[in-house]
């Protein structure tokens, strides 16, 4: 499984999981901006 770290308001990371949905490969989603932790 691959992690992206990246912002809801990314239109990089937004076509990065768009992307991976499309071609069906399994990621973890962690928003910058939600947890300062990350």
């Amino acid at each position: 499984m691959i992690t992206i770290y990246g912002s809801k308001m990314c239109p990089d990371c937004q076509n990065c999981k768009y992307n991976f949905d499309r071609y069906g490969i399994e990621y973890k989603f962690l928003d910058v901006h939600t947890n300062l932790q990350y």
